[in-house]
């Protein structure tokens, strides 16, 4: 059949289009390689300036926070709490007529812890028994923690609150009520200084700003709660008029930085 001018004909056209053919999955092959070794890459742009601003807010603290507990030991759990909770009311009372509202009130803790004694017994000759435990008593302790939304009247009520048997009373802080407000402000100033420095840079460089490639945020975080040392009042009878407390608030400041690149032209 191949030996007529026709089965010639039709061997010549069969191996130009194998040929086309290979040529064509050949381009085909390059081509998915060079797409799969660029996978999770990304052309980075040649032309660019990157630039820091930093903002820096000053901010005061209307928040005081801390907290009071009250501890009680006695032959009953019932006795131990009862005296507990007599004084952890007494101390509630001053809070909430000092103005603290009561969603700014709640308690970290409450325990109940039993008091053991030894009773030894008599030893043989041969080996001594261990001790029975028995219960001789219990602890009752609850610890309550305070909002107080107006930092002006902290130190009236931790002197008001050293009348009354509170055990323990501390950890005094100032913080600010909506950080994330302040940071933004911060981050603003941030942006802000990043950008004139861009246009100062970009001029003396002789060169124009064109779209922002990147953008990062290493904010400073929210202002550090300022603490108090610890302010511990012990059972101070009630009759006796506890002094204020001056309790300076001063200042913190929240700070931000970023980081911009710009393409240039």
């Amino acid at each position: 059949m191949f030996n007529t001018p026709e089965g010639n004909r039709l061997l010549r056209y069969g191996s130009v289009a194998l040929i086309v053919l290979a040529i064509f999955l050949g381009i085909q092959a390059l081509y998915s390689l060079r797409l799969f070794a660029n996978v999770g890459r990304s052309t980075p742009a040649m032309n660019v300036i990157t630039v820091s601003g930093m903002g820096e807010v000053m901010v005061t603290p209307d928040i005081a926070t801390f907290s009071f507990g009250a501890q009680e030991t006695a032959a009953t759990v019932a006795d131990a709490q009862k005296k507990v909770t007599d004084t952890i009311n007494k101390a509630l009372e001053i809070v909430k007529n000092s103005g603290v509202d009561e969603k700014d009130i709640k308690t970290t803790g409450y325990y109940i812890n039993p008091h053991y004694t030894s009773t030894g017994r008599p030893c043989t000759q041969f080996s001594c028994p261990p001790s029975d435990q028995i219960v001789s008593g219990y602890d009752v302790s609850q610890t309550v923690e305070v909002k107080v939304r107006d930092t002006n009247k902290a130190g009236k009520l931790l002197g008001d609150l050293g009348s009354v048997q509170v055990n323990n009373l501390s950890g005094l802080t100032f913080t600010v009520d909506k950080p994330e407000d302040k940071q933004a402000e911060a981050r603003a100033l941030a942006i802000k200084d990043a950008r004139e420095k861009a246009k100062v840079l970009a001029h003396d460089l002789g060169v124009s700003l064109g779209d922002i490639v990147s953008f990062g945020d290493n904010n400073g975080g929210y202002p550090v709660p300022m603490y108090m040392d610890s302010f511990k009042a012990g059972n101070v009878p009630v009759a006796q008029s506890a002094p204020e407390v001056q309790i300076p608030v001063g200042e913190g400041k929240v700070v931000s930085n970023v980081t911009i690149t710009y393409e240039i032209h």
